[in-house]
């Protein structure tokens, strides 16, 4: 597939998807990926699944739910498509959706149980908690996405 087709195939895709830590580029990894599957193989939590594309993606919803960045997903892979484990692994963080339990006076702190960073905090309030975000804390380890009952929190780019 040339460049340009796959380009604009992707450019959606890389909107909704969560690449891989450490990966340079989703723009790089879509061109240059070959689909081997040695990063899927390597990952130690096995969350690493392809997407509707054939490509490598984390998916919080299989395997342990999180990321350990323990580097094996980069170190099995045969290209130049990740950055050196000393760097940040990825600038992404997490969002709490309005679907949160917590949002709807149903009281859960499992996200807060979860976080050894202690991203998400639960402030009492009249009537029930109010949800404080620590997003400079977040590493992006999504296990608080995998955990939570009603799916109400997502990772994004910072």
């Amino acid at each position: 597939m040339d460049k340009q087709r796959r380009q604009f195939l992707f450019s959606n895709q890389a909107a909704h998807s969560c690449s891989l830590p450490w990966n340079r580029s989703e723009t790089q990894f879509y061109e240059q990926c070959t689909r081997c599957n040695a990063c899927l193989n390597a990952c130690e939590t096995q969350i690493i699944n392809t997407n509707s594309f054939g490509y490598p993606s984390i998916q919080f919803n299989q395997g342990q739910g999180e990321c350990t960045f323990c580097y094996a997903c980069a170190n099995a892979c045969h290209l130049p498509l990740f950055l050196k484990k000393e760097e940040e692994p990825w600038q992404r963080t997490i969002k709490i959706k309005k679907t949160c339990l917590s949002f709807n006076h149903i009281e859960c702190r499992i996200c807060h149980d979860i976080c050894d960073k202690e991203t998400i905090t639960f402030k009492p309030q009249l009537g029930g908690y109010t949800i404080l975000l620590k997003e400079e804390n977040c590493n992006g380890c999504g296990a608080c996405i995998s955990i939570c009952p009603v799916n109400a929190i997502e990772l994004i780019s910072n």
